[in-house]
Order: C-alpha cells, then structure tokens, then sequence
C-alpha cells in the first residue's frame, strides 16, 4: 500500500495513510486530503468542501449556500460557518467565563486557518469601548444599519461604502421578517440580491481597494450565514434532532442573519487599524464572534 487513500469499494476506512497531524477540533478527511472541523451532533462533514452540514431529516430539506465565483473572497463565507461550528463545539454555554470563552475560541480558531491573531486583543477592547462591536446587541440585530452610520459618523467609512452596507442589511430586510421561517426560496432571493450588490462594489471605481476588500467579506459572509442558521433551524433547533437546545433562546432567523453581518462590518471596520478592511482577519472573527454570542448569550 503506498499510503494513498483508495477509491471505488475499499472504503476509508480501511487506509491508515501517513498524515499531517491535525489541530484540536479537527480530524483528516481521507478523500479531501485535509483536515476538516469536527461536527456537532445532527451535522456531517461535506464530501465536496468539508465544511460541517446538517444531516438528513430533522425538519426539513437542507439549504445549499448560493456562491459567487465573481468574489474573490467568497472564501471567507465558508471560514465564517466553520467558526461558528467551532465555537459551538467548544464553549459551554454554563460556564462562569462565557463571554471570555468566546472570545478565547474565536481567536484560536483563527489561529487554525492561519490568520495573524497578533490585534486580537486590542481590536476587541477598542472596538467595544467606540461602540463598533457587542457580543450581543438586540438593537444593532433589530435595526442594523445606525452601526453603518456609527461608524460613518466616526470617520470610520465614506459615504458610498456606507450606502453599500445599508444595501447588504436591506437586501436581508427587505424579504425576511422577525418571524420569517428560513426556506430555499427566501434565502435564494436574499443571497442572489447580495450577488449582485458584491458585483456592482467589485465594478466600482469609486472606491478604494481596502473598501472593496472589506465590503465583499462582508458580504460573502450573510451569503453563507444566512443558508447555516437556516439550515440549523430547519434541523431542529430548540430542543429538536439536529441541534444543540442551549442556542435557541431565540428564534429570529433574521436577527442570526443579522448578528452575523454586524460582527463582520465591526471586525472589518471597527478595529484600531482604520478603514473598512481594518485587518485581514477582521470580518471573519468578528462575524464569527458576534454570531456565537448572539446564539449564547442572545434574549
């Protein structure tokens, strides 16, 4: 045997290749050749990405994410669902030190795919003492978009970037309610709005590259949260097969949506380190951030 996962009926199962040695929370996938999240309860390991999907069953069909080859960093949408994975592998909701585990989790996790956590830290404290950040902020989910003109107010973005963000959280709210139940219909309408705006910010000569970095983070990130939390609804959140009962003190489809986006705009603008893409790393851990403390820590 030369130490290559084998195909057709020899299962996996059966190979013991020699392979790098993954990070916790991780396991190798013998047909990705990669390491790959370990999945919570009611989730499997995509064949194709290895991202963590829900199973079969559970409530209803599952909710594929709608991508954009157009955007360079459609990428991130996936890094973002992973980390939320992650966190809910790893945080326990009833300890004492919750928001630090959050915090603690989400940093590691970065550290996993390889981003340069080295701000971490004090982006968090700068951007929660200007009000660019909350774990958990039912206002800001409610109402999103006064966090656009925050950050406006502040210097933080131009105008036309803050037009682009008001446009990515009205595509959201234009088609889902509060009590809207997720389906692949309503989140084909949302995420194919959001294509087109990432489109029209990718063509726009009036802004900066940074902004345009930021921008299409930000929305390749709702593009992908918006089908996860569905899909972890649909699966029974709330007690039901297929998920976790602690997360589901709320149910707003929307407002996970939401809390999600306004992680990434505050990871990616909040930060200390000035303009819309503040940091590499920005959006993705702030999104990923903002959505486990709404899920753990939410009314």
């Amino acid at each position: 045997m030369n130490g290559s996962p084998l195909k057709g009926d020899k299962i996996a199962a059966d190979v013991n290749p020699d392979v790098p040695q993954c990070n916790p929370g991780q396991h190798w996938d013998y047909y990705l050749l990669k390491c790959v999240d370990d999945c919570p309860t009611g989730y499997h390991n995509d064949s194709i990405t290895g991202a963590c999907v829900i199973d079969g069953g559970g409530g209803g069909t599952t909710i594929n994410v709608i991508a954009n080859p157009n955007n360079p960093y459609d990428y991130t949408g996936l890094q973002h669902n992973n980390g939320v994975t992650y966190l809910l592998n790893h945080v326990n909701p009833s300890s004492p030190t919750v928001t630090t585990d959050i915090l603690h989790y989400t940093k590691v996790y970065g550290s996993t795919i390889g981003l340069d956590t080295t701000d971490f830290d004090s982006w968090y404290s700068y951007a929660t003492t200007h009000g660019f950040f909350y774990l958990n902020d039912t206002a800001y989910i409610v109402y999103p978009n006064p966090l656009n003109t925050n950050l406006y107010d502040s210097g933080k973005i131009s105008s036309n970037v803050l037009n682009y963000l008001n446009s990515i959280n009205n595509a959201i709210d234009n088609v889902i309610g509060d009590d809207t139940s997720p389906s692949s219909s309503l989140y084909g309408q949302v995420a194919n709005q959001l294509i087109v705006i990432e489109n029209n910010i990718k063509n726009d000569g009036t802004i900066s590259t940074d902004e345009k970095n930021g921008l299409l983070r930000v929305a390749a990130i709702d593009r992908y949260t918006g089908a996860y939390w569905a899909n972890y609804i649909n699966g029974g959140g709330g007690g039901g097969a297929g998920a976790q009962p602690f997360l589901f003190k709320h149910f707003s489809w929307r407002r996970f949506w939401h809390a999600d986006g306004l992680g990434a705009i505050g990871g990616a603008a909040g930060g200390s380190l000035g303009g819309l893409l503040g940091a590499f790393w920005g959006a993705v851990l702030g999104a990923v951030g903002g959505s486990a403390g709404y899920a753990i820590l939410g009314d």
